[in-house]
């Protein structure tokens, strides 16, 4: 995310025609009381124990929308899209034990209890 100044600034010392970059952290704030006194960790494991304000399903949108969407968000769908295909094509998928599947927090993300054990076996 790289911004240009069209003209010298008054907040700050930025002539223009001069490019700046935010930090990531400024584009993303991490709220303590929202998030912990970890909030700036990098720990996927926090959505399992979120309460409190964090359950909000608009705590943590670091894509947006309306006219502050992030400007590269079709393009991460896009890969990504790309990225599941080419796994497909290439590998088949199955799950390794039977039976009902038991659930944690069934929100937006549905994600198993004890975890989900898959056998992945390359296609000829």
């Amino acid at each position: 995310m790289l911004e240009e100044a069209n003209r010298d600034t008054l907040a700050s010392p930025l002539p223009g025609a001069s490019s700046a970059r935010p930090p990531c952290k400024a584009a993303h704030p991490r709220n303590p009381p929202i998030w912990g006194e970890d909030a700036d960790k990098f720990d996927p494991d926090r959505w399992d124990r979120l309460e409190g304000d964090g359950t909000d399903v608009h705590a943590w949108e670091p894509f947006l929308q309306g006219p502050r969407v992030c400007i590269v968000r079709a393009l991460a769908w896009l890969e990504f899209r790309a990225v599941v295909v080419e796994l497909v094509r290439r590998f088949g998928f199955g799950r390794v034990e039977q039976g009902e599947i038991a659930l944690v927090n069934p929100s937006r993300v549905l994600r198993p209890a004890a975890g989900l054990r898959v056998k992945v076996v390359k296609r000829e």
